[in-house]
């Protein structure tokens, strides 16, 4: 049963690459920036996303809610990297329809508390909207929209409040830790900068945090089935 389910969360995740591919091509065009990967690339990312997250969690009806954050958070992590920018069209409509959702089931009695998905999604939200208001550029306010929504299922998915902090510090922690090592990278293969300069390097080097966000929140979330 676990098998055909990934097989058909694959197929459906082939399907939201193309449109995610669509839209990142809309966003290029509007917005520059770098050259969206390709189209079998993000196929491939998103088929291969869609079935881990229907083998992690099997079938049950949380399993709509997670395909439909899957699929934005590919979306905007695609776009992010590319544009460095998180589009609020994605994400407003992503979180209306994720808080519809997670109401539906807890009308048919499926596990989780809403209680603790609004207070994850304040939290985190609030957090980083603090970080904002320090150092806009370190943390844009995409990035603060977004947190609302990954916090939203984060909470979700929590035994208690404390349950839900430590998991929501763990995310930023781990999203951190994943954007440092990419400043990292990027900085070592800027060229003319010497070993030696590498830190200097580093503090001139721009990476978007929503990629960062989503792919530590996506191993927590996971992680919790």
């Amino acid at each position: 049963m676990t098998v055909l389910i990934s097989m058909t969360c694959f197929i459906a995740g082939i399907a939201v690459g193309s449109q995610i591919n669509k839209q990142a091509l809309r966003s290029h065009q509007l917005h520059g920036g770098q050259a969206v990967p390709s189209p079998i690339t993000i196929r491939a990312i998103s088929a291969v996303t869609f079935a881990l997250v229907g083998f992690q969690t099997g079938w049950s009806m949380r399993l709509i809610p997670l395909l439909l954050l899957a699929g934005a958070l590919l979306a905007v992590s695609i776009i992010d990297w590319c544009q460095q920018r998180i589009p609020s069209v994605i994400v407003k409509p992503a979180f209306a329809a994720s808080v519809a959702s997670l109401l539906l089931l807890s009308a048919v009695g499926e596990p989780g508390s809403l209680t603790l998905a609004l207070l994850g999604s304040l939290a985190f939200s609030g957090l980083l909207g603090v970080i904002h208001l320090l150092n806009p550029s370190a943390m844009g306010m995409g990035d603060v929209r977004l947190s609302a929504l990954l916090g939203l299922f984060v909470g979700w998915l929590s035994s208690d409040w404390l349950d839900t902090g430590w998991r929501l510090g763990f995310v930023l922690l781990l999203a951190s830790t994943i954007g440092l090592v990419g400043i990292a990278v990027s900085a070592g293969r800027t060229r003319g900068s010497p070993a030696s300069r590498s830190l200097l390097a580093m503090r001139h080097v721009r990476v978007p945090f929503g990629p960062a966000l989503s792919l530590a929140t996506g191993v927590v979330i996971l992680g919790s089935f």
